[in-house]
Protein backbone atom coordinates (compact mmCIF):
# COMPACT_ATOMS: atom_id res chain seq x y z
CA UNK A 1 0.00 0.00 0.00
CA UNK A 2 1.11 3.47 -1.25
CA UNK A 3 1.56 6.57 1.53
CA UNK A 4 -1.07 8.02 -0.29
CA UNK A 5 -3.71 4.93 0.36
CA UNK A 6 -2.27 4.94 3.82
CA UNK A 7 -3.80 8.26 3.99
CA UNK A 8 -7.09 7.58 2.45
CA UNK A 9 -6.91 4.56 4.71
CA UNK A 10 -6.55 6.25 7.71
CA UNK A 11 -9.27 8.90 7.44
CA UNK A 12 -11.58 6.10 8.66
CA UNK A 13 -14.43 6.53 6.68
CA UNK A 14 -15.08 3.22 6.24
CA UNK A 15 -14.33 0.63 9.49
CA UNK A 16 -14.63 -2.72 10.34
CA UNK A 17 -15.96 -3.80 13.49
CA UNK A 18 -14.38 -6.18 15.25
CA UNK A 19 -15.69 -9.58 15.43
CA UNK A 20 -19.11 -10.45 13.80
CA UNK A 21 -22.63 -9.69 15.04
CA UNK A 22 -25.03 -12.71 17.06
CA UNK A 23 -25.73 -13.69 13.70
CA UNK A 24 -22.36 -14.00 11.85
CA UNK A 25 -22.75 -11.09 10.06
CA UNK A 26 -19.41 -8.34 9.66
CA UNK A 27 -20.37 -4.71 10.48
CA UNK A 28 -19.23 -1.77 9.25
CA UNK A 29 -18.78 1.81 10.52
CA UNK A 30 -19.68 4.69 8.23
CA UNK A 31 -19.38 7.98 9.37
CA UNK A 32 -19.27 11.18 6.35
CA UNK A 33 -18.27 13.66 9.10
CA UNK A 34 -15.26 12.09 9.21
CA UNK A 35 -14.31 13.50 5.43
CA UNK A 36 -14.85 17.28 6.75
CA UNK A 37 -11.88 19.05 5.97
CA UNK A 38 -9.75 16.31 4.93
CA UNK A 39 -8.34 16.10 1.66
CA UNK A 40 -7.97 12.90 0.00
CA UNK A 41 -8.29 11.52 -3.26
CA UNK A 42 -11.54 9.62 -4.61
CA UNK A 43 -10.03 7.01 -6.37
CA UNK A 44 -7.65 6.08 -3.43
CA UNK A 45 -10.92 6.40 -0.96
CA UNK A 46 -12.75 4.09 -2.89
CA UNK A 47 -9.71 1.37 -3.05
CA UNK A 48 -9.60 1.98 0.79
CA UNK A 49 -13.11 1.04 1.07
CA UNK A 50 -12.09 -2.18 -1.36
CA UNK A 51 -9.77 -3.11 1.02
CA UNK A 52 -12.02 -2.70 4.24
CA UNK A 53 -14.74 -4.34 2.21
CA UNK A 54 -12.49 -7.75 1.17
CA UNK A 55 -11.22 -7.87 4.70
CA UNK A 56 -14.63 -8.37 5.59
CA UNK A 57 -15.57 -11.33 2.88
CA UNK A 58 -12.70 -12.92 4.50
CA UNK A 59 -14.67 -14.09 6.67
CA UNK A 60 -16.78 -17.01 5.62
CA UNK A 61 -20.14 -16.41 7.77
CA UNK A 62 -20.04 -12.67 5.94
CA UNK A 63 -20.06 -13.61 2.94
CA UNK A 64 -23.01 -16.17 3.27
CA UNK A 65 -25.36 -13.27 5.36
CA UNK A 66 -23.58 -10.32 4.29
CA UNK A 67 -22.63 -7.24 5.85
CA UNK A 68 -24.42 -4.71 8.39
CA UNK A 69 -24.01 -0.89 7.79
CA UNK A 70 -24.07 1.48 10.75
CA UNK A 71 -23.94 5.22 9.61
CA UNK A 72 -23.14 7.47 11.99
CA UNK A 73 -25.40 10.74 10.93
CA UNK A 74 -25.33 12.87 14.03
CA UNK A 75 -24.74 16.62 12.95
CA UNK A 76 -23.91 15.51 9.29
CA UNK A 77 -24.72 18.25 6.89
CA UNK A 78 -24.89 17.82 3.20
CA UNK A 79 -21.45 19.27 2.51
CA UNK A 80 -20.32 16.12 4.48
CA UNK A 81 -21.56 13.76 1.44
CA UNK A 82 -19.20 13.57 -0.73
CA UNK A 83 -22.33 12.20 -3.57
CA UNK A 84 -18.74 11.80 -6.48
CA UNK A 85 -16.96 9.91 -3.44
CA UNK A 86 -20.51 7.53 -3.10
CA UNK A 87 -21.05 7.30 -6.66
CA UNK A 88 -17.70 6.15 -7.86
CA UNK A 89 -17.85 3.61 -4.75
CA UNK A 90 -21.61 2.47 -5.86
CA UNK A 91 -20.32 2.05 -9.42
CA UNK A 92 -16.79 0.25 -8.51
CA UNK A 93 -18.55 -2.04 -6.35
CA UNK A 94 -21.95 -3.10 -8.09
CA UNK A 95 -21.82 -6.25 -10.03
CA UNK A 96 -18.50 -6.81 -9.14
CA UNK A 97 -17.61 -7.21 -5.04
CA UNK A 98 -19.79 -9.87 -4.29
CA UNK A 99 -21.16 -7.52 -1.33
CA UNK A 100 -24.67 -8.90 0.66
CA UNK A 101 -25.83 -5.92 1.91
CA UNK A 102 -28.21 -7.55 5.28
CA UNK A 103 -28.75 -3.94 6.32
CA UNK A 104 -27.79 -0.25 7.18
CA UNK A 105 -29.05 1.50 9.85
CA UNK A 106 -28.60 5.36 10.03
CA UNK A 107 -28.54 7.23 12.89
CA UNK A 108 -29.52 10.57 13.88
CA UNK A 109 -30.10 11.51 10.19
CA UNK A 110 -30.58 15.18 9.41
CA UNK A 111 -34.42 16.17 9.10
CA UNK A 112 -33.56 16.78 5.31
CA UNK A 113 -32.62 13.23 4.68
CA UNK A 114 -35.49 11.76 6.51
CA UNK A 115 -37.58 13.46 4.12
CA UNK A 116 -36.25 12.71 1.01
CA UNK A 117 -35.81 9.06 2.11
CA UNK A 118 -39.23 8.63 1.50
CA UNK A 119 -39.02 9.64 -2.05
CA UNK A 120 -35.54 7.54 -2.40
CA UNK A 121 -37.11 4.48 -0.83
CA UNK A 122 -39.54 4.89 -3.90
CA UNK A 123 -36.30 4.23 -6.65
CA UNK A 124 -34.36 1.98 -4.24
CA UNK A 125 -37.24 -0.89 -4.22
CA UNK A 126 -39.27 -2.89 -1.37
CA UNK A 127 -36.34 -5.44 -0.99
CA UNK A 128 -33.26 -3.09 -0.17
CA UNK A 129 -35.74 -0.49 1.90
CA UNK A 130 -36.87 -2.61 3.48
CA UNK A 131 -32.97 -3.06 5.26
CA UNK A 132 -32.47 -0.03 5.84
CA UNK A 133 -33.54 1.23 9.57
CA UNK A 134 -33.92 4.84 10.59
CA UNK A 135 -32.92 6.07 14.14
CA UNK A 136 -33.96 9.52 14.63
CA UNK A 137 -35.08 10.81 17.94
CA UNK A 138 -34.69 7.60 19.91
CA UNK A 139 -31.52 7.51 23.15
CA UNK A 140 -30.00 5.10 23.58
CA UNK A 141 -30.99 2.39 25.06
CA UNK A 142 -34.07 2.33 22.79
CA UNK A 143 -31.47 2.01 19.67
CA UNK A 144 -29.46 -0.60 21.46
CA UNK A 145 -32.77 -2.40 21.96
CA UNK A 146 -34.02 -2.64 18.69
CA UNK A 147 -30.28 -3.40 17.28
CA UNK A 148 -30.25 -6.14 19.75
CA UNK A 149 -33.52 -7.72 17.76
CA UNK A 150 -31.27 -7.66 14.62
CA UNK A 151 -28.51 -9.73 16.71
CA UNK A 152 -26.03 -6.58 16.95
CA UNK A 153 -24.96 -5.80 20.93
CA UNK A 154 -24.14 -2.90 22.47
CA UNK A 155 -20.07 -3.68 23.33
CA UNK A 156 -19.93 -4.18 19.68
CA UNK A 157 -21.19 -0.80 19.38
CA UNK A 158 -18.97 2.53 18.40
CA UNK A 159 -18.68 5.07 21.12
CA UNK A 160 -20.43 7.40 19.33
CA UNK A 161 -23.65 5.01 19.57
CA UNK A 162 -23.02 4.32 23.46
CA UNK A 163 -21.43 0.88 22.82
CA UNK A 164 -17.91 -0.42 24.31
CA UNK A 165 -15.42 0.55 21.38
CA UNK A 166 -13.01 2.85 21.04
CA UNK A 167 -10.72 3.25 17.89
CA UNK A 168 -7.32 3.48 18.73
CA UNK A 169 -5.84 5.20 15.63
CA UNK A 170 -2.78 4.12 15.45
CA UNK A 171 -3.78 0.59 15.73
CA UNK A 172 -6.13 1.10 13.49
CA UNK A 173 -3.52 1.99 11.11
CA UNK A 174 -0.96 -0.53 11.74
CA UNK A 175 -4.16 -3.20 11.07
CA UNK A 176 -4.69 -2.39 7.57
CA UNK A 177 -1.55 -2.06 6.60
CA UNK A 178 -1.02 -5.56 7.90
CA UNK A 179 -3.73 -6.84 6.14
CA UNK A 180 -2.26 -5.33 2.27
CA UNK A 181 0.94 -6.59 3.29
CA UNK A 182 -0.29 -10.17 4.85
CA UNK A 183 -3.55 -10.49 4.52
CA UNK A 184 -5.91 -10.33 7.14
CA UNK A 185 -8.17 -12.90 9.12
CA UNK A 186 -10.99 -12.75 12.08
CA UNK A 187 -8.67 -12.78 14.31
CA UNK A 188 -6.76 -9.64 13.00
CA UNK A 189 -9.54 -7.61 12.68
CA UNK A 190 -10.19 -8.36 16.50
CA UNK A 191 -7.14 -6.35 17.40
CA UNK A 192 -8.19 -3.58 15.46
CA UNK A 193 -10.25 -1.75 17.68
Amino acid sequence: MSNEDKKEMSIGFLRLLPATDGTGRCNMYVDPRVLEGKEYDNERMVRAAWLTLHEALETESTQQKGIVFLVYLEGALLRHFDRTLVKQLANSIRGILPVRVSGIHMFYPPYLFEVLFDVVAMLLGERLTKRIKLYSDDDEAVIHDKLMDFGIFPSRLPSELGGGLEFNDGKWKEHEDNCVLEGCSKDAAKKAA
